[in-house]
């Protein structure tokens, strides 16, 4: 499970902006704010930032950031007053904070795996449902009669993947665009189902989470996620 005090210094991280650049490529006659104006959206844009790093970095802490503590602190420290806590109770109120989000996370594991497997055992006995031994099941829904891919290839595919409850999470159709994926460089049940797959099929795929992105997840997949695609290949290179 992945470990939330590793990533504590990433709140104190703030990304770079070019503010010099944005204003060369500005139109003067374009700035018809007064400074009181300017003073005000350079604090938002400070603001946006903050608020933008700590999503990317910290998705989990964000609902529970209380906004109004926050603000105190940084006006506190723009003004130069000493902080309220010490270093000891700094350490103190951080490692118990974490330590919340560490005991979250680990229901939140255990519940996706209960979750999960219900919801493969409920798809396996739909009409039309094949299992591959290997804890992946999977329905045609066009059948093709192409050349079936060897590991060693790539391929060129449109997928859309969802989590169970069936929030998408990674969509080639909605980009419009169908990608070229090395076979062994995807996850291993995607790695099975291409081999398995002539030029031409679409198919189905309920894929858990040992063979998905496991119990460290990626991105809008959290840990130990059972996920469901439509794998539509379309050629190999």
């Amino acid at each position: 499970m992945r470990s939330f005090a590793a990533l504590l210094p990433s709140v104190l991280f703030l990304s770079t902006v070019s503010f010099a650049s944005v204003a060369q490529n500005a139109n003067p006659a374009d700035i018809k704010g007064t400074m009181s104006d300017s003073h005000r959206m350079f604090a938002y844009i400070i603001g946006m930032q903050t608020g933008n790093n700590l999503r990317k970095q910290l998705p989990q802490v964000v609902d529970d950031i209380d906004l109004e503590a926050m603000a105190q602190g940084i006006k506190e420290a723009l003004a130069g007053q000493p902080p309220r806590l010490d270093v000891t109770e700094m350490t103190y109120w951080s490692g118990s904070f974490l330590a919340m989000l560490e005991e979250r996370e680990k229901g939140r594991v255990e519940q996706n795996l209960v979750n999960g497997k219900a919801f493969r055992d409920s798809y396996a006995k739909r009409e039309g449902v094949q299992d591959t031994g290997t804890g992946i099941y999977y329905k045609v829904l066009t059948e093709g009669n192409g050349r079936q891919p060897g590991i060693g290839q790539s391929v060129v595919v449109h997928y859309r993947g969802s989590l169970i409850d069936g929030r998408v999470f990674d969509d080639s159709y909605d980009r419009g665009q169908p990608q070229v994926l090395k076979v062994r460089e995807v996850i291993p049940g995607w790695q099975e189902i291409l081999t398995l797959m002539p030029v031409g099929s679409k198919w189905e795929a309920v894929i858990p989470p040992e063979l998905a992105y496991g119990e460290a997840g990626a991105g809008r997949v959290g840990p130990n996620s059972t996920l469901v695609f439509q794998i539509e290949l379309l050629g190999i290179e």
